[in-house]
C-alpha cells in the first residue's frame, strides 16, 4: 500500500495532524475546555458555506471567522459570559449559518462535504504542508509555554502569581487550537478533529502520572490510532475517520476499565 503516493500522503498528514491535536488536547482538557475544538469545527463549518455561496478561499475566510471567534469569545468573558457560554452560542451560530448557505447554495456539493466528513486519503502536498506548520508551530508552543498552561489549568490565580501573563498565553493557545482547526478541518471533517483534540488526551491522562508524559503521550496515541484506523479502514473499505474515532473510543474504554481495577 506504501507504493501508493495517496496513501503515503494521508499516513504522513494523519500522523501530523494526530500528534499536534494530540498534544494541545491535554491542556483543554485539564481546562474543561474539550468542547473548545468541536464549536471552533462547527463555527468555521459555517464559515465555510459562506465562503463558497461567496466563491472566496474557504480556509482563508474560516480562519479570519476562527480568529474573530476567539477575540470575541475573550471579550464576552470579560463581561462576566463563561467562556463556555460564549462558545455555546458561537456553536449554534455557525451550524445555523452554515445550514442556511448550503441551503441558498443549493445543497450540499463535494468541497463542502470534504469539510464535514473529510477525506485524508485526499491529502495533497499543499495540505501536508499546512500540517506540517501546525505541527511546528504547535510543538514550539508547547514546549515554550507547558508549565503556564499547566499553572493556568490548576488556578488562574496561581499563575498570576508567579507573574505569568495569562491574558498572553491563553488568547495565543486559544488562536493557535482555532487555526490547527480550521487547517486540518477538511482533511479531518467535523468528527475526527473533535476526536483528535479530545480522546488521545484523555486517555494520556488516565494513563500517565505526569503533566509532560501526558503531553507527549497523547501525541503518540493518536498517532497510534491514526496507523490502525487507515490500514483497518482501507482492508475493510470503511469510512477512515469513523473507524479511527471508534478505536480511539475502544482504547479508551479500555483503559478505563483497567484503570479502575
Amino acid at each position: 500500500m506504501l507504493e501508493f503516493e495517496f496513501f503515503r500522503n494521508a499516513l504522513l498528514g494523519g500522523m501530523l495532524i494526530a500528534f499536534t491535536c494530540g498534544i494541545l488536547g491535554v491542556p483543554l482538557i485539564l481546562r474543561r475546555m474539550s468542547f473548545f475544538g468541536e464549536g471552533i469545527a462547527h463555527i468555521a463549518f459555517g464559515a465555510v458555506a459562506v465562503a463558497m455561496f461567496l466563491n472566496l478561499d474557504p480556509v482563508l475566510f474560516a480562519s479570519l471567522f476562527a480568529v474573530m471567534s476567539v477575540l470575541l469569545i475573550k471579550y464576552l468573558k470579560k463581561r462576566y459570559i463563561y467562556a463556555e457560554t460564549s462558545l455555546a452560542i458561537l456553536f449554534v451560530t455557525g451550524v445555523a449559518i452554515g445550514i442556511l448557505f448550503i441551503s441558498v447554495n443549493k445543497g450540499f456539493n463535494t468541497d463542502t462535504m470534504a469539510f464535514i466528513v473529510g477525506n485524508l486519503l485526499a491529502l495533497k502536498k499543499n495540505d501536508l504542508i499546512f500540517a506540517f506548520l501546525a505541527f511546528v508551530i504547535s510543538i514550539v508552543f508547547m514546549m515554550k509555554y507547558h508549565r503556564e498552561l499547566l499553572l493556568m489549568s490548576i488556578s488562574e490565580e496561581l499563575a498570576k502569581f508567579h507573574k505569568i501573563n495569562t491574558e498572553k498565553v491563553d488568547i495565543f493557545y486559544l488562536l493557535i487550537v482555532a487555526l490547527v482547526t480550521v487547517f486540518v478541518l477538511k482533511a479531518t471533517g467535523l468528527l475526527l478533529v473533535s476526536a483528535f483534540f479530545i480522546l488521545p488526551a484523555t486517555i494520556a491522562l488516565l494513563v500517565s502520572n505526569g503533566y509532560k508524559k501526558a503531553i507527549l503521550l497523547a501525541g503518540i496515541t493518536g498517532c497510534a490510532s491514526l496507523l490502525l484506523g487507515t490500514y483497518a479502514s482501507y482492508f475493510l473499505n470503511l469510512p477512515v475517520g469513523s473507524v479511527i474515532v471508534l478505536i480511539l473510543v475502544l482504547i479508551f474504554l479500555i483503559v478505563s476499565i483497567l484503570k479502575r481495577h
